[in-house]
C-alpha cells in the first residue's frame, strides 16, 4: 500500500512539473526591442503618457500603442495562452477608429472589429497552444491626431520558465501581419480641417485590389479630385 500511496504521489508531482506555468507581463519585458513599428510602444500608460483609461476604467498594467503598431514575440511552442483587455484610450480622437489583431503563425486568431473612444472594451483570450510566433497588430488611421490604442492587462502565460523571445533579423523574412481584403475599403478620417484662404490638400487611404478609381458626390466649388489617385 505505502509502495502505491509513493508511486501516486511521485506521479502527481510530475504531472504538476510538466504543466507547471509562468506569467509573463507584456510590460515587464523589454518592449522596444519586440516592437516592429516606428512610433514607440509605451508600458504601463498610455501613448499619451497618462494611465490607461479605457470606458472610464484605469488599468495600471499594459501598453499603449500610438498610430499602426506591430509587435512580435518568438514563442517557440512553449506558450499556452495570451489575454489583453483593448480598445481605444479615453484620450484618444473621438473621430479614431482602430482595430486589434492577435495573430499565431500567420492565422488571424483574434480580430476586434472597429472600435472607438468609449466603446466598451473587449477581452481577449487566445489559446496559444503549438505557436511558434505570435503577433500582435493595432491599425488606425495615420492622419488623424491622438492615435491611442491600449493593450490593457497584456500577458502571455508561458511553460516553465520559458519567456517570449525577440525573432531572429536572418534568414527567411516572416511576415506575421494578414494580406488586406480584396475589396477596396477607405480608411481617410470622416473629418477634416484646414484654415481659411489656405491651400487645401486632403489624401484618400484606402486598400484594396488595384487598379482602382475614385468618385465623390457633392464636391465643394473649388475642389477637383483625381481619381486616378
Amino acid at each position: 500500500m505505502k509502495k502505491k500511496i509513493l508511486v501516486s504521489l511521485l506521479g502527481l508531482l510530475w504531472m504538476n512539473m510538466v504543466i507547471s506555468q509562468t506569467t509573463i507581463w507584456l510590460d515587464d519585458l523589454n518592449i522596444p526591442g519586440f516592437s516592429e513599428g516606428i512610433p514607440s510602444v509605451t508600458v504601463k500608460a498610455s501613448s499619451a503618457n497618462q494611465p490607461i483609461q479605457l470606458a472610464k476604467q484605469t488599468y495600471e498594467r499594459g501598453l499603449g500603442a500610438h498610430s499602426t503598431s506591430v509587435l512580435s514575440f518568438q514563442l517557440n511552442g512553449k506558450a499556452t495562452r495570451f489575454s489583453a483587455i483593448v480598445g481605444a484610450d479615453d484620450l484618444a480622437n473621438p473621430g479614431m477608429i482602430t482595430r486589434f489583431y492577435v495573430i499565431g503563425d500567420r492565422k488571424i486568431l483574434f480580430e476586434s472589429g472597429d472600435m472607438k473612444t468609449g466603446d466598451q472594451p473587449k477581452t481577449v483570450s487566445v489559446n496559444l497552444t503549438g505557436i511558434e510566433r505570435l503577433g500582435l497588430l493595432v491599425t488606425n488611421q495615420e492622419e488623424v491626431p491622438r492615435n491611442y490604442s491600449d493593450w490593457a492587462d497584456a500577458k502571455i502565460t508561458m511553460i516553465g520558465n520559458h519567456v517570449p523571445q525577440n525573432i531572429p533579423n536572418d534568414g527567411e523574412k516572416y511576415i506575421l501581419t494578414p494580406a488586406s481584403p480584396k475589396a477596396p475599403a477607405i480608411h481617410s478620417p470622416k473629418v477634416f480641417g484646414a484654415r481659411p484662404g489656405n491651400p487645401f490638400l486632403f489624401s484618400i487611404v484606402a486598400s484594396g485590389n488595384r487598379p482602382m478609381k475614385y468618385a465623390i458626390d457633392h464636391l465643394p466649388k473649388g475642389l477637383s479630385l483625381d481619381a486616378a489617385t
